[in-house]
Parts: C-alpha cells; sequence; structure tokens
C-alpha cells in the first residue's frame, strides 16, 4: 500500500490483483505441497491436503480482503477525492507495516494482516 502514490496507482494495483490473484494463489497451493512432499506424502494427498488446508484458506481470504480494502480505497477515492483515499492508505500501510516486521515466520504475519483486514 505504501508505494501507491496516486488514484493512478491504486488502479494498477487493483488491476494487477485481479489478474494475478489466481497465480498468487497457485503458487501457494503448490508451496505447501513441497512441504508435504518432503514430508513423504504421496502426490494425490499433498495436492488435496494443500488446496482444502486451513493455512490456503487463509492466505486466499487475505488476498480477497487486501482486494476488497483496495477496492473500497478506489471507491472513497471517486466520492471524497485523493486526499481522504491518500491519508487512509497511509493508516493501512502503517499497519500492515507493523505486522510484518513483527513476525517471524510468513504464516503468522498472513494470519494477523487476516485478523487486521478482517476487522475492517
Amino acid at each position: 500500500m505504501e508505494s501507491i502514490k496516486s488514484g493512478e496507482d491504486l488502479s494498477a494495483a487493483l488491476a494487477y490483483l485481479r489478474e494475478a490473484q489466481y497465480p498468487i494463489l497457485e503458487t501457494f497451493q503448490g508451496d505447501i505441497g513441497s512441504v508435504l512432499l518432503r514430508a513423504n506424502a504421496d502426490e494425490d494427498t499433498d495436492t488435496h491436503v494443500a488446496s482444502t488446508s486451513i493455512a490456503f484458506r487463509i492466505e486466499r481470504d487475505t488476498l480477497h480482503l487486501y482486494m476488497n480494502r483496495l477496492n473500497h480505497l478506489a471507491g472513497m477515492q471517486n466520492t471524497r477525492g485523493w486526499e481522504c483515499c491518500a491519508a487512509q492508505l497511509k493508516h493501512n500501510a502503517v499497519r500492515i507495516e507493523l505486522i510484518t516486521s513483527k513476525y517471524r515466520y510468513h504464516i503468522q504475519m498472513v494470519c494477523q494482516i487476516y485478523i487486521y483486514l478482517r476487522k475492517g
């Protein structure tokens, strides 16, 4: 969020996420599958477990909540102007930066961002 400096940047970020959301989720699912394969799970099991795991669901929901937040901010920009939107962007960027700097493990960080975004 902190790299978004204008309405055009916000639109570009939303367009990118709409296009890249499925490859992002496929990559995460593949990462979970790789961990399971290294733990000697068979290929059919790791695919099923990876796609139905709570970690994958949290990752997917976090991505969607993030996109929803950006959509909300784009709507705010359209109705209240860039200054109001920029203030909210900065607030969200600071909060997310605090979360990302606090946690050592990716899943902990994603869970905390999920909670922050879900609370709205």
